[in-house]
C-alpha cells in the first residue's frame, strides 16, 4: 500500500514514530492517547471489502475472513454490519490528527479520542470499528442501543472478535478516561483458532 512505513528495524520504526509525534506536539509525558504498547504495522495484509466511506477495507487474513464470516452471519440474522474503519497506517492517523489540530481542536482533546500514531490497533490490522446500517451516527454511543451492537455481544465472539472497552472495563468508563465512546465498539481478534459460529 502507497505511503506505508516500511519497518527495516524497530529502531527505525520507534525513531519514525518520535519525528511524527513531534511534528504533532504530542510530548514524551503526554499519557493521553498513548495507552498500551506500541504496535507495529502489519505489512500482510489482504482487501475484506468496503468500509462506510466506500474506501478499500485492508485487513490481516485471518481477520478479514472472521469478518467476512460474521457480517455474513449477522446479515443472515437481519442485522447489516459495516465496517467504518479497519487497518491504518501510521501516517494515515498522522493525517487524522493533523486535519483536527488545523481544524481548531487542541491536541490534548483530539488525544482524547484518537490514539497517538503507533498506539492505534488499527495499525495491526486486526482491528474494527464497527456500525449497522441504520440511521445511527457512525463511531456514536448511540450504536449501544441497537440490535446490532446486542447481536454483536452475544455472537462476536463466536467468531473471535471481543469487545475492546466494554461498560465497567478495568480501564474505567470510556466516558471519563479519555476513550472515545466509539472505542467502546472496537473489535480485535482475540482468537484465530476456529470457533463455533453457532
Amino acid at each position: 500500500m502507497a505511503g506505508d512505513i516500511r519497518i527495516r528495524n524497530l529502531a527505525t520504526y520507534l525513531e519514525e514514530l518520535r519525528i511524527i509525534h513531534q511534528e504533532l506536539g504530542i510530548t514524551e509525558d503526554c499519557a493521553f492517547g498513548r495507552l498500551g504498547p506500541i504496535f507495529v504495522e502489519n505489512a500482510e495484509l489482504v482487501r475484506a471489502g468496503s468500509d462506510l466511506y466506500d474506501r478499500d477495507l485492508y485487513l490481516a487474513r485471518p481477520a478479514a475472513e472472521a469478518w467476512l464470516n460474521m457480517q455474513s452471519a449477522a446479515r443472515h440474522d437481519g442485522i447489516n454490519l459495516i465496517v467504518v474503519s479497519g487497518f491504518r497506517n501510521v501516517r494515515r492517523q498522522q493525517e487524522i490528527i493533523r486535519r483536527k489540530l488545523d481544524a481548531g481542536q487542541q491536541l490534548i482533546e483530539i488525544l482524547k479520542e484518537n490514539a497517538a500514531p503507533g498506539h492505534s490497533q488499527h495499525h495491526t490490522g486486526f482491528a474494527l470499528d464497527l456500525a449497522d446500517e441504520s440511521n445511527c451516527e457512525p463511531l456514536s454511543e448511540a450504536f449501544e442501543q441497537h440490535r446490532a451492537f446486542e447481536w454483536l455481544s452475544r455472537r462476536a465472539a463466536g467468531f473471535g472478535f471481543s469487545l475492546q472497552y466494554p461498560r465497567g472495563n478495568s480501564h474505567g468508563s470510556f466516558m471519563n478516561l479519555g476513550i472515545g465512546p466509539w472505542m467502546a465498539f472496537k473489535l480485535s481478534l482475540s482468537d484465530i483458532s476456529p470457533k463455533s459460529h453457532g
